[in-house]
C-alpha cells in the first residue's frame, strides 16, 4: 500500500550513495591522503614493571583481577593456583 502526500504521488525514498560524502566538511575529508604506519612493535611485560602481590598467596594482580572478574571459575597453568590458563569474561566493548 502506498501513503500519498497531499493527493500527489507516492513518496519515493531515494537510496543514499554510499560513496558519496554527505555534510559540509567529507568531501575534503575523502581526499586527504592516507599514510601507511608501521604496526606497534606489541607489548613486552617487562616494560610495565613487576606486578604485586599484596596479600602473598602467589596470585599477583594480573591473576586476581581476572579472578574476580570471570563469569566462570577459573582455570590455572600450575598446581599452586598461582597463573590464571582460562576463564569467561564479558569485553563491554564487543560484548
Amino acid at each position: 500500500m502506498h501513503r500519498l502526500n497531499a493527493g500527489g504521488p507516492p513518496n519515493r525514498i531515494r537510496q543514499r550513495d554510499p560513496s558519496t560524502p554527505t555534510g559540509p566538511y567529507l568531501g575534503i575529508l575523502v581526499t586527504l591522503p592516507i599514510e601507511k604506519r608501521d604496526a606497534p612493535s606489541g607489548y613486552l611485560s617487562e616494560d610495565w614493571g613487576e606486578w604485586t602481590d599484596h596479600d602473598g598467596d602467589c596470585q599477583n594482580t594480573r591473576a586476581e583481577i581476572p579472578i574476580e572478574s570471570s563469569n566462570t571459575p577459573v582455570t590455572f597453568r600450575d598446581d599452586g593456583q598461582c597463573v590464571v590458563d582460562s576463564g569467561e569474561w564479558h569485553d563491554p566493548w564487543s560484548g
